[in-house]
């Protein structure tokens, strides 16, 4: 668990990339939920995280985080 909340995107993409490879699904979308509190905008931890949900078999929540992506940005290919 987090006890500090680091300032950089990095650090969550990191610590729910090792979570996602021990199989941990739930708790690297966790991981990327505190994230999102705290970088509302950052691309790349929405992307992650709706892919995260899209693995984890909740494509309906995948998919509305991909939305709100493309709201952001809609040059976003990934998404």
């Amino acid at each position: 668990s987090i006890v500090r909340s680091p300032r950089t995107t990095q650090f969550y993409v990191f610590l729910a990339s090792t979570e996602e490879e021990d199989g941990k699904i739930g708790s690297a979308i966790e991981t990327l939920e505190r994230a999102r509190l705290i970088f509302k905008e950052d691309e790349k931890i929405l992307y992650y995280l709706g892919s995260l949900y899209e693995k984890k078999g909740d494509s309906e929540k995948g998919l509305e985080i991909m939305k709100q992506l493309l709201v952001m940005n809609p040059n976003n290919a990934d998404a």
